[in-house]
């Protein structure tokens, strides 16, 4: 297990209050017993929504070429990185995340994460002049997401071979599936805390705690399963509530409730897995779809960290099977629905109570 410190800003209860120690689930995808890897995946969804993983298959050369060639590209004088594009949907941004005024203190690459054998964002990088495409860097993603996605899938099967889901369609089908709508997404957070007073927490604007910028605000994924791996800089947290697993959130994602920010300490080896918006309304709730953001830190060294959000093809429906509730919590939706409804939101908006059913 990983001891993970937290932080003393907490969300809904003093800022004087002192969080306990947490715990975060380790899972070793080495291990020979799929089914007791199933229970413990399962468990650590339903109780914090988020969970390392070790033994994962995924050579670090595939991470360490990605992670070289990401900060060479990062790298480039700023005009030189915008001839890529704006991310609409893929492409280079800066500070703007989304397209509802939300900030934060990071650069970004957003690239296709579906293993097609086509990309749509070739289409992209051919206006660009050849000398400076970032060739490599689409060569070392695209080497990348066809081992990481494999992680992906594998552990949504796994999920799968749970007693309630055993006989449900596969989870992990919906991001093989041709014409997925899976993305990597590169982030880059500046050394030295180096943010604008504009997109600090108030705490920090204020002289208060010991975050100095926010690097990226919090949020939960939309799509199905993130899976995150990162440099040996930290500032991801994930908000965890009190006695986790209890049944007293909101149920949408939303993070009320009593609780606080666990900080998650840096493993350049590791991957990291948190649950997405679909997974929770195809467990009808049984999952959590857990909140997280980055701080920056004081750090002499950038944060860079790579984001595999797996998504069905667009034309998904998402609904609970029968065998995991007597009432569905939510009513049948597609994939694209959805991905309206978020992308028209701001960063930190819930958004599945917008399709919870009628009581």
């Amino acid at each position: 297990m990983v001891v993970a410190s937290h932080t003393q800003e907490c969300l809904n209860q003093p800022p004087s209050e002192k969080a306990t120690t947490l715990q975060l689930p380790v899972i070793d995808l080495s291990c020979a017993d799929r089914s007791a890897t199933s229970r413990l995946i399962v468990e650590a969804c339903e109780k914090y929504g988020f969970f390392k993983v070790v033994n994962h298959g995924v050579p670090f050369d595939a991470i360490t070429r990605l992670e070289e060639e990401s900060l060479r590209f990062f790298s480039r004088t700023g005009p030189e990185k915008q001839r890529v594009g704006a991310p609409n949907p893929f492409g280079y941004g800066f500070k703007n995340i989304g397209f509802n005024g939300d900030l934060g203190e990071v650069e970004y690459l957003m690239m296709d994460g579906s293993g097609g054998s086509s990309s749509p964002d070739d289409e992209t990088l051919e206006c660009i002049p050849p000398d400076h495409r970032p060739d490599n860097l689409r060569s070392a993603a695209r080497a990348y997401v066809e081992v990481v996605r494999g992680v992906a899938c594998e552990i949504l099967d796994l999920i799968t071979l749970t007693e309630e889901l055993l006989g449900a369609p596969s989870l992990g089908g919906m991001i093989r599936a041709e014409g997925n709508d899976s993305v990597l997404r590169i982030n880059f957070y500046p050394a030295n805390g180096g943010g604008s007073a504009d997109v600090r927490p108030a705490a920090s604007r204020a002289g208060g705690g010991d975050d100095v910028g926010l690097g990226f605000g919090e949020h939960t994924d939309p799509q199905v399963l993130t899976v995150l791996t990162s440099n040996d800089v930290g500032g991801l947290q994930v908000w965890v509530r009190q006695e986790a697993g209890d049944g007293d959130g909101d149920g949408d994602g939303g993070g009320s409730g009593r609780g606080w920010w666990t900080a998650v300490p840096p493993d350049p080896t590791a991957l990291w897995v948190n649950v997405g918006d679909l997974l929770q309304a195809i467990t009808n709730g049984r999952f959590e779809s857990v909140r997280h953001r980055v701080v920056l830190t004081t750090s002499s060294k950038p944060r860079m960290s790579v984001a595999f959000f797996g998504a069905p093809p667009l034309d998904t429906l998402i609904s609970s099977p029968n065998q995991l509730h007597h009432q569905p919590v939510y009513r049948p939706f597609t994939w694209s629905e959805y991905k309206t409804a978020t992308y028209s939101r701001k960063l930190g908006d819930s958004r599945l109570h917008l399709f919870r059913r009628c009581e």
